[in-house]
């Protein structure tokens, strides 16, 4: 099987004032199957969302190669931020179908019958007149979830998308990505730092290095699905992965 994505040689850097470069990541080489659930996890500056930002097109300014499957564009993909990012004037239906409104080959009726879709799905059909400020963090990240996947992507990006909810709305979340994931066989591309959320999503994780950073590890999930992340198996996992991941 080809990769849907490959990373040749990529690095990034940032220069605030002239003479002071900041090296943020130093020749990435990586690949990324169809289907596959991918995480990229590391420390605080070691350059996991500005990776993900390069590989989505949202960074243009690097250093190296990222070169798509044929017939894969921009068009095919969607991106979770970890700030909601939702129109504070729209409202939910609004927000969600904010990426179906340039489409040419859909009607009104038929976004409307998308979106209406995807916030059954989760959980957001009541809510649909709501404003983002009426909603709960959790909420809000369930609409930006509903916004993205509504385009049907090929692949979604993940932004550390749970990071501004308490943990009990995070682990209903996730639940609720893993069942869109397995239901529609896409790609995720997910930038997290917590291990244990690596470990119950990721089919594979990448370990990136602290700043500038590089990729220490790229380890393969051998945990069943559906997960018991409290098993011994995950507890040694877990235990390789902190061992490598360096603050």
């Amino acid at each position: 099987m080809q990769p849907l994505v490959a990373l040749q040689h990529v690095s990034k850097i940032f220069t605030d004032k002239p003479g002071e470069d900041l090296s943020v990541l130093e020749r990435i080489n990586l690949e990324i199957m169809p289907g596959e659930f991918f995480i990229l996890l590391g420390p605080s500056g070691s350059g996991k969302s500005t990776l993900l930002r390069i590989m989505s097109g949202l960074e243009k300014s690097y250093q190296g190669a990222v070169r798509w499957e044929t017939g894969v564009s921009h068009a095919d993909m969607s991106f979770v931020f970890q700030q909601f990012a939702l129109l504070p004037w729209l409202t939910v239906f609004e927000n969600a179908e904010m990426g179906l409104v340039m489409r040419k080959d859909l009607t009104v009726e038929q976004r409307k019958i998308i979106v209406a879709k995807e916030l059954r799905e989760l959980g957001l059909e009541r809510f649909a007149r709501s404003y983002p400020h009426e909603l709960s963090g959790g909420m809000r990240q369930r609409v930006g979830i509903a916004r993205a996947i509504a385009t049907n992507p090929k692949v979604i990006f993940l932004d550390e998308p749970f990071s501004e909810v308490d943990s009990f709305t995070a682990k209903e979340l996730r639940k609720n990505l893993l069942v869109i994931w397995q239901d529609r066989k896409m790609t995720v591309v997910m930038v997290t730092h917590l291990i244990e959320e690596a470990i119950e999503l990721a089919d594979r994780i990448a370990i990136l290095t602290p700043r500038p950073g590089k990729i220490e590890k790229i380890i393969a999930n051998p945990l069943p699905r559906p997960r018991n992340i409290r098993s011994q198996e995950a507890y040694r996992l877990e235990d390789e992965i902190y061992a490598l991941v360096k603050p």
